[in-house]
């Protein structure tokens, strides 16, 4: 009996495929706990020779010291000559040359052979992992994408396609983002939640868009606080029927009782006979 043994640490993102003219003759697969996808997993591979041309591969994948999964496996190698008995085992790709997960989804959708329900799991996937940065892309033009390159670019150092998570702060005071320190150290632990350090460009455009966004939607916040305070007219801090019809009077616009009642009762979610800030953002929702 000979053994061999071997450890690698894999990133997250990237599958483990093994490929060897073999016959396996059994396996068993034990499923401790789910894992963790963000975290790399550490697999620890086992070959042991028990005879001739049959060999045992053990494979047991690690995250945070702990195994989550262990599979083993008997091989039979296909022997060219009756004579012939010693056989190398099988061989597994080094780390840098095992295909990224959206090359090996690629890889296993051009099968003739694929089963049409793995397809369909496999292209949900690939569509998932795609939605949020064609939702960031579709929301920006060309020339602010190709701003946000530039910008990227300047901290992308050895060209490597990505960024450190301390350049954020710099990157978006750049683009004209102001963020408070909370909120940057709230971006930080968001994007960065592997600790890897780094945060890639389609990344950034994710973070960039969704920053944008909130944005937006506080400075319209400030717009209906400030068109609150008008309709607002004893400052009390809610809107009555009398009030409201008193708006709609001095801009002219001639409007009924009965219509004031409802807009009052669609504004008035608690019916306490007047409207709040709350509820106020709430009944222009619909008009935005």
């Amino acid at each position: 009996m000979s053994r061999a043994a071997a450890t690698a640490a894999i990133p997250p993102g990237t599958s483990v495929a093994f490929w060897s003219p073999v016959c396996s003759t059994s396996s068993r697969w034990t499923r401790i706990s789910s894992g963790d996808p963000k975290v790399p997993v550490l697999y620890q591979v086992e070959r042991t020779r028990t005879g001739r041309s049959f060999s045992v591969r053990s494979v047991r994948a690690v995250q945070h010291g702990k195994p989550i999964f262990i599979f083993q496996a008997s091989f039979q190698k296909v022997q060219p000559s009756p004579v012939q008995h010693q056989f190398s085992m099988p061989t597994v790709p080094p780390p840098e040359k095992l295909l990224d997960h959206q090359s090996l989804i690629d890889q296993y959708l051009r099968d003739p052979n694929l089963q049409e329900k793995y397809r369909v799991g496999l292209n949900r996937i690939a569509a998932q992992e795609t939605d949020q940065q064609a939702e960031a892309r579709s929301y920006l033009s060309e020339e602010m994408i190709a701003e946000f390159k530039a910008a990227f670019d300047m901290f992308d150092a050895d060209g490597g396609g990505d960024i450190s998570v301390k350049e954020l702060g710099t990157v978006m005071r750049m683009l004209g983002q102001t963020p408070t320190k909370e909120e940057l150290d709230a971006i930080i632990e968001e994007v960065d939640e592997d600790g890897s350090g780094t945060i890639d460009f389609e990344e950034f455009l994710v973070m960039m868009v969704r920053q944008m966004k909130e944005d937006a939607k506080g400075k319209s916040e400030e717009e209906l606080a400030e068109c609150f305070r008008v309709f607002d007219r004893n400052a009390d801090g809610y809107i009555d029927a009398e009030e409201l019809a008193e708006i709609f009077r001095a801009s002219g616009e001639h409007v009924t009782d009965e219509e004031i009642e409802s807009l009052m009762k669609d504004g008035d979610k608690n019916n306490d006979g007047r409207i709040d800030f709350d509820e106020f953002l709430k009944m222009m929702e619909g008009v935005q």
